[in-house]
């Protein structure tokens, strides 16, 4: 019932914080007859298709700029209705008075009759824009595509219809972008963006007409801060050759939501920075394209957020990317700030996954200790990574325990800060320097948290493929719910080593739930700090040979033993505790039965791993009549 209740709560704040009251009402109706968010069920990957494609769009040119002949900015704006800020936006860009040269091309997405025609008459007043008119709404990042095709500048400013301009915005990011070629992409400070480092705290609750003024106080600070995820493109400036070089964004992306930090993950793993100019400021008025027009921004955001982490899964374990990763060539390494734990024993291929998951990593200092706790030796695989981190490789003669494995890389990291990857997982690319941006932030945590996504893999050969992702429920730290169920993966729990040095190591008696003890332990000395975004995967295997289901009847009794070491005498707790131990029995009892089904020849193994992982992590496997056969 706990779980729930933050489920619903969760969704609905964040529902009226991007939507507003208006929108956050209609949804509670919506919700209230049966509408529910995405987390709640598994998406099937094969059937997360793409809806359209711009190319198959007519595009007209209802008008060229004829001036200036060589700009060396080109603004680009989809437009799609939402008619009295699109005029705002664009009156206040015209006021700039910028010195740069620039260009403008609007992408009309099929507006109404009463906007084509403002639009029109926009580009017949002012011989630096282009007009293209686009025969239905193909979203953002299309639309961005498709004005790119006609941009002449340097530079390309890409830009919501919803923002106003003020004066040498566009002049400080340019100036940005060219003093430092490292930077990819460089955004503006604004007052919204719903979450991240482009908000000014000082300009949330800033009016629109005094933007300028705010704008005015900060021109003097010529800082540039950059963040390791994320930017959101309300409105960012990018080389024309780069977002050319990347193919510009990706069209699966339906509408709107997560293309922007797809191009930025693309953007981040050729080696080139996001950036945030402190010197400029852009106001937002924040998801007016979607109240105006009355587009479910919630839908379209549980579609593309599966798409997103799809592609950053890819990205993660890709080869070719290692190219632009810079090598160590030697060089003495520094005193890490964090060392990556990975336990492995008779998995080579997907230790050579997290791996490279790990290669991928980007402006973090880190180490990598692994610990082949007594398998087949895999010095042929963590070899080839030597080049790109500092890795020491640790073996055991016998088998142990997980939790031993851990205790002997734990006695040999340098760094002050550890965090576990198993070697069935992979980290995104992000993972590492979004821990240590939050260091930067909060020096004083000594555990910090990110969120993750539930993946069911299938195994073919040496290939992995993903067939279905499950989103749980973000949890905000409560050591009272520790006490009955852990809610951090293993990789998703970035640890300080006071940490270590207050509770000591890993428990070897358990095997399953060791992390978990571990946690609790912690808890009961300091408060965890969350990181807030997704950044890493937790996978699951659909053969019965995975741990989580062959060895659920252990996890039970790890479970029990846990609750005995920590009594409670909160009712509440003691009830959970209880609902949980009956739900793990069911699963138990559910797997011995299925098992005497296969031997009994009732039913095929194929059909019994499916309601397993049906019954015990949530997902649904497609079955067909052969299946059922025995």
């Amino acid at each position: 019932m706990l779980n729930r209740t933050h489920q619903v709560f969760f969704g609905a704040v964040r529902t009226l914080r991007e939507e507003g009251l208006v929108h956050f009402a209609r949804r509670g109706v919506r919700w209230l007859g049966g509408e529910r968010r995405f987390h709640m069920t598994p998406v099937v990957l094969q059937d997360h298709l793409p809806t359209f494609s711009a190319s198959t769009q007519v595009v007209t040119v209802c008008k060229q700029a004829v001036m200036p002949l060589s700009p060396l900015v080109t603004v680009i704006i989809p437009v799609f209705n939402a008619l009295d800020y699109v005029k705002r936006c664009l009156e206040s860009l015209i006021l700039t008075q910028t010195e740069i040269s620039y260009e403008i091309v609007l992408v009309d997405n099929g507006s109404s009759p009463e906007t084509q025609a403002w639009l029109s008459s926009f580009a017949q007043l002012h011989a630096n824009t282009t007009l293209l008119r686009v025969s239905s709404n193909v979203g953002y990042g299309a639309g961005m595509n498709i004005g790119s095709r006609y941009g002449r500048g340097e530079f390309f400013l890409l830009s919501n219809s919803d923002v106003l301009f003020t004066k040498g915005s566009i002049q400080h990011l340019i100036e940005a972008l060219r003093a430092d070629e490292s930077i990819g992409v460089c955004s503006p400070l604004t007052n919204y963006v719903g979450e991240g480092d482009q908000i000014a705290l000082d300009a949330k609750n800033l009016k629109p007409e005094a933007a300028e003024d705010y704008a005015r106080q900060i021109q003097g600070n010529k800082e540039v801060v950059f963040v390791p995820e994320r930017l959101a493109f309300f409105c960012v400036a990018i080389r024309k050759t780069i977002f050319r070089l990347l193919n510009g964004f990706d069209e699966q992306y339906s509408l709107g939501n997560y293309e922007d930090e797809d191009l930025g993950a693309r953007t981040l793993l050729i080696g080139l920075k996001l950036a945030i100019a402190q010197n400029a400021f852009v106001y937002h008025f924040g998801s007016k394209t979607f109240s105006e027009n009355d587009l479910d921004h919630t839908d379209l955001i549980s579609q593309n957020i599966v798409t997103y982490h799809n592609r950053l899964a890819e990205y993660a374990v890709d080869h070719a990317f290692l190219r632009f990763k810079p090598t160590l060539n030697g060089k003495a390494s520094p005193q890490p700030l964090i060392s990556v734990l990975v336990r492995t024993r008779n998995r080579p291929q997907k230790l050579h996954n997290a791996l490279m998951s790990l290669a991928l990593q980007r402006d973090c200092n880190y180490e990598v200790i692994v610990v082949n706790d007594g398998g087949e030796d895999v010095t042929s695989v963590v070899q080839p990574f030597e080049s790109y981190y500092p890795i020491q490789y640790l073996t055991h003669d016998a088998p142990r325990s997980p939790s031993d494995a851990t205790n002997t890389a734990l006695a040999a990291m340098r760094g002050q800060y550890y965090i576990h990857l198993d070697d069935d997982d992979i980290i995104y690319p992000h993972h590492l320097a979004a821990f240590a941006h939050l260091i930067q932030q909060n020096p004083e945590a000594r555990i910090l948290y990110s969120h993750y996504t539930r993946v069911l893999m299938q195994e073919d050969g040496d290939r992995l493929a993903p067939m279905q992702r499950i989103y749980p429920v973000p949890w905000k730290f409560n050591a009272d719910e520790l006490l009955y169920s852990n809610h951090i993966v293993i990789h998703a729990a970035l640890i300080h080593q006071e940490v270590k040095e207050t509770i000591g190591g890993y428990e070897p008696p358990l095997e399953i739930l060791q992390d978990w003890e571990y946690l609790i332990r912690a808890s009961r000395k300091f408060s965890f700090s969350p990181l807030g975004r997704i950044t890493c995967e937790y996978r699951i295997y659909s053969g019965i040979s995975n741990s989580l289901v062959a060895r659920r009847e252990r996890t039970l009794n790890e479970m029990k033993e846990i609750f005995a070491r920590y009594p409670t005498s909160n009712p509440a707790i003691t009830m959970q505790r209880a609902a949980n131990t009956t739900g793990l029995q069911k699963q138990v009892d559910l797997i011995k039965r299925l098992q005497q089904e296969v031997d009994q020849g009732k039913i095929t193994r194929q059909r019994a791993n499916a309601e397993i992982l049906h019954q015990a992590m949530g997902f649904k496997i497609l079955e067909t009549a052969e299946n059922d056969s025995a």
